[in-house]
């Protein structure tokens, strides 16, 4: 069991929780430095993370969390897994601030490669969790992303700093992190590092309970075409 009584409770109350058992321990310095995209799809290191662990043993214990957050069984696939190999260096500024919330009902982050800039921007990740309600309904999900579109540039997180605290996290203790993505906005701080080094994350979704016409999905749709 990765989520114990006190995680499963912290993950439904406050949000998010840490799961260190699911550290990346694979070497991945080839895949790194092979990586021209900022976000690649289903890569093959994203694959061998996934069975380095007991991920259906994960998936069902996120099923039985989403049924208690108020979602129908059925509208929770456990084949519905989205994953993402996150390869960002200095040149990505756009990357900076981009607030959001995710289509799926969890994310897991795990550091892969946090280099050390000693700067204050360093591709921090930065969360306001359970800044809104379960969106079970699309369209009450996507009235809440359209008002907080507000706050997505940097002066925008700023003036949401000021109503809700936000958790900044480095992972420079290589932990990752679970939280829940339909209520949890979140971005990145600029990475600044002078030489050729690569901040690396792998994103794995869990479980988009939207329709097939969901806004999520039109534009995953989209981007991938």
């Amino acid at each position: 069991m990765y989520l114990n009584k006190s995680r499963r409770e912290n993950l439904v109350k406050e949000g998010y929780c840490f799961v260190p058992e699911l550290k990346f321990n694979l070497a991945a310095k080839e895949a790194i430095e092979s990586k021209k995209k900022i976000y690649s799809e289903n890569s093959n290191l994203h694959e061998k993370y996934l069975v380095s662990f007991n991920f259906d043993g994960f998936l069902n214990e996120l099923e039985d969390i989403a049924i208690e957050l108020g979602y129908k069984k059925e509208n929770v696939k456990k084949n519905d897994v989205y994953r993402i190999l996150r390869v960002c260096d200095q040149t990505h500024e756009s990357e900076a601030y981009r607030g959001h919330f995710d289509s799926h009902i969890f994310t897991l982050v795990t550091p892969v490669n946090i280099p050390d800039t000693g700067k204050e921007d360093s591709g921090q990740l930065i969360i306001f969790p359970k800044v809104r309600k379960e969106p079970i309904q699309e369209f009450s999900n996507i009235i809440g992303k359209a008002r907080f579109k507000l706050f997505n540039s940097k002066n925008g997180i700023k003036k949401l700093s000021e109503k809700q605290k936000p958790i900044v996290l480095d992972f420079s203790n290589n932990v990752p992190l679970l939280f829940l993505g339909r209520v949890t906005y979140h971005c990145n701080r600029p990475f600044k590092m002078k030489n050729n080094e690569k901040r690396v994350t792998m994103l794995t979704h869990f479980f988009d309970p939207s329709p097939s016409f969901g806004l999520g999905k039109v534009l995953r749709l989209l981007r991938n075409r």
